[in-house]
């Protein structure tokens, strides 16, 4: 009973230098206030610690709130009284296992001496849910860090982290991406600023975006990525936060490409089939093959000519997208040592990436003047003979790829084949001409011999 008063003697001691306010505010606050001398001996609790731990006052702290027999390592008597800080923060732990949140700050009495007032915050709910977030997200950057997609969480429009998949397709390494924007995976710094222009006035909206996305990698390579962005966090209306998903589908990309280029080719080479199948014009065929051939590889020029082998002479049939030196030279002489007298001579393809490395196109006035820098000759074959060269050229150096190189050969082929039922045509027509005449003249010399016979019967009559 004695030991109870004291008690209350010591806390109501503290509590009067407060005042009454102040001990108003203190026993009704939901956080715990302490107070301790020199000696580590609690001198005042408030409700909400007495409630926690019973009255502990007249008792060592760290006996009464940590169950230790000595002072703990981080003890506010020592950084407050001892060292003489201002204030001091740290957590602690009691002896069923709750966390505590303490500030300390000197309390200065009457008498000149310092105290200790100690602000408990209990904080093990929060650091449970802290460690739940923590885990969570542990849990989901091991989830997200080996997965297929590439996963970029950006902040302020900088990336804040990525998985490891984001590192591999790009050749990047996490140090080189974090807390930098992706303008670096952009052709250009103005199509990065039209691409988050555009990107981030749809999150705004519909917190989704959706969209093919042509990128760079370290290397200067060109990938195709499906991308889908989130809006996770928002500052007012201004998105701020976005989890980026990307897929790389350069591979899927190139095959549907492909596909779609063979199919417009095929497409293209019926056309061209049918128009054999349905025209005896020559030139109208061939010019509607040149026409197709530029307007499906988006060359600079093609020009399609004959080859007469009796005269070594070539006759330009159709030439589209060269300039007039090219398309005035309707009809020449085969030169020595030149592009069209090596693919007649070889009854080869002849590419040429480059017309100014090569000395066979090198030496020629007409490339030069219309300032072509790639070619390529193709020959035109009637069985084993050159009837004619389909060219193709391009203002840029290696502008022709296996697709360009395969469509022309096969344009070629359809070529003989026109080239070949134009030349039946005429030889039909002729031999037709011919027949004809040659009918004219069997019923021409048929009537002379009638008349021949009538004339002779006639003068047999008068001589009788």
């Amino acid at each position: 009973m004695a030991q109870k008063i004291r008690k209350k003697d010591r806390s109501r001691e503290v509590v009067a230098s407060a005042g009454q306010g102040v001990q108003t505010i203190l026993s009704e606050m939901s956080e715990g206030v302490v107070v301790e001398n020199e000696h580590y001996q609690i001198e005042y609790m408030n409700r909400s610690l007495i409630e926690r731990f019973g009255n502990c006052v007249g008792q060592k702290c760290y006996r009464a709130f940590i169950g230790r027999q000595r002072p703990c390592p981080k003890c506010s008597v020592k950084e407050i009284i001892h060292k003489g800080k201002k204030r001091f923060e740290y957590t602690a732990h009691d002896v069923s296992g709750r966390s505590y949140e303490l500030v300390a700050t000197p309390l200065r009495r009457p008498d000149g001496s310092v105290w200790v007032i100690e602000v408990v915050r209990d904080i093990t709910e929060k650091i449970g849910t802290e460690n739940q977030l923590k885990e969570a997200k542990r849990f989901y950057e091991v989830l997200l860090h080996d997965i297929s997609e590439i996963v970029l969480v950006l902040r302020d429009r900088r990336v804040i982290w990525c998985n490891h998949r984001a590192e591999e397709v790009f050749g990047y390494s996490r140090d080189e991406l974090l807390g930098r924007t992706t303008a670096r995976l952009f052709s250009s710094t103005v199509e990065y600023q039209a691409f988050v222009k555009k990107a981030y006035r749809i999150l705004g909206r519909s917190n989704r975006y959706n969209n093919l996305l042509s990128l760079k990698t370290r290397k200067g390579e060109t990938l195709h990525i499906e991308l889908s962005l989130s809006a996770t966090g928002r500052r007012g209306r201004q998105v701020t936060d976005v989890i980026a998903v990307g897929r790389d589908v350069t591979g899927r990309y190139h095959a549907e490409r492909d596909k779609k280029q063979r199919d417009q080719r095929q497409a293209v080479l019926n056309k061209i089939s049918a128009k054999i199948g349905s025209s005896i014009d020559l030139k109208e065929v061939l010019r509607y093959s040149a026409r197709s051939i530029l307007k499906l590889t988006g060359l600079d020029g093609c020009s399609i000519v004959l080859y007469d082998e009796s005269s070594r002479t070539l006759t330009d049939y159709a030439s589209y997208g060269l300039n007039g030196h090219f398309q005035k030279h309707l009809k020449w002489r085969l030169r020595p040592g030149g592009v069209t007298e090596w693919v007649v001579r070889n009854k080869q393809i002849l590419h040429l990436p480059d017309t100014q490395a090569d000395p066979r196109s090198a030496g020629s006035r007409a490339t030069k003047v219309a300032g072509v820098k790639a070619l390529a000759a193709f020959p035109i074959f009637s069985k084993t003979s050159v009837i004619g060269l389909i060219f193709i050229n391009s203002f840029r150096t290696g502008a022709f790829n296996s697709e360009v190189i395969s469509l022309v050969t096969s344009v070629a082929s359809q070529s003989a084949v026109a080239i070949e039922n134009a030349k039946l045509y005429r030889q039909s027509k002729q031999a037709y001409q011919d027949l004809k005449a040659a009918q004219a003249d069997v019923v021409h010399a048929g009537r002379m011999a009638a008349v021949g016979q009538l004339a002779a019967g006639i003068a047999h009559e008068l001589n009788n």
